[in-house]
């Protein structure tokens, strides 16, 4: 799927502008990658992800980034079943629903459909959701990123991130998110439905740049439409290469995290209780 995805998330990356960017980015990138160092976040900063293909970017945010998130949001994430990461990626109608034997997988039908949703603005579009072990790749998505880059945020600019994704994913009457269409999806994906108009100059990586900057993290907005240019941008504004030992670290770090919420969330629940036996021992000592 992430060969497809990534050819097909927008063909505006063939235009002659951005393509200029993005052959002139090519050899800034290897560089960079090959040099650079992840700075651990300080005390007050929280490290979310950005991974991308040839094309299409995604987010990753920890899992405990959620705790005090929307009802709706918590709901999305708590479906997202397995690692304590999750990973948010936008797209059109057809994006996440080409894997084999999915309704976009073939040929012409996924190509015609990629041209339209590049030609066309789409008033229907959908939000990618799923829980990895480790920040990388979305489920069966191409594995040779481009480049996984950590970013830090305060921990406010990341709820205003995640208020951000919360306004693209459609909502029920009830508060509840809209599902999209389940077919054709990786294993560990659900789909959701989004009103936000996808269209040539509003892509899955300008998507990606404004969540970041709902956050404060601002990548630029003329060079965000391809990964390449949009890599430079994340590069000058703090973020930074990481390596499998970084990666590994933040894993550990989060899964922690996790336990101290549970074990925080264990007491919450059990004061009550402790409290209604405190009061019956009070009142019967009275009598």
């Amino acid at each position: 799927m992430g060969r497809r995805s990534a050819f097909l998330c927008t063909l505006l990356a063939a235009s002659a502008v951005l393509a200029g960017v993005s052959f002139a980015a090519g050899p800034a990138l290897a560089g960079a990658a090959a040099d650079a160092t992840t700075a651990a976040p300080s005390a007050d900063k929280v490290m979310v992800y950005v991974t991308s293909g040839p094309i299409h970017s995604d987010i990753i945010i920890p899992r405990s980034a959620f705790a005090n998130a929307s009802p709706k949001m918590r709901k999305v994430v708590d479906a997202a079943k397995g690692g304590p990461w999750i990973i948010f990626g936008w797209g059109p109608y057809w994006f996440g629903r080409e894997t084999k034997g999915g309704p976009f997988h073939d040929q012409p039908v996924l190509g015609v459909n990629a041209v339209v949703t590049t030609i066309f603005p789409q008033l229907s579009s959908r939000l990618r959701v799923a829980a990895l072990d480790q920040p990388g790749p979305a489920p069966l998505e191409f594995e040779g990123t481009m480049f996984l880059l950590a970013v830090p945020m305060s921990p406010e600019g990341l709820q205003r991130s995640i208020e951000r994704i919360s306004a693209t994913i459609e909502t029920a009457p009830d508060g509840s998110p809209v599902l999209g269409e389940q077919n054709g999806v990786a294993p560990g994906v659900t789909m959701y439905r989004s009103r936000e108009i996808y269209q040539a100059l509003h892509n899955c990586n300008h998507w990606s740049s404004e969540v970041l900057a709902a956050g404060g993290f601002h990548a630029g907005v003329a060079v965000d439409l391809v990964p390449e240019s949009f890599y430079l941008a994340l590069r000058a504004g703090g973020a930074t290469p990481v390596t499998p030992a970084d990666l590994a670290q933040a894993t550990q770090a989060e899964l922690a995290k996790e336990a101290d919420q549970a074990k925080e969330a264990d007491l919450q629940a059990q004061a009550p209780a402790a409290t209604d036996v405190a009061t019956r021992l009070t009142s019967e000592a009275r009598q």
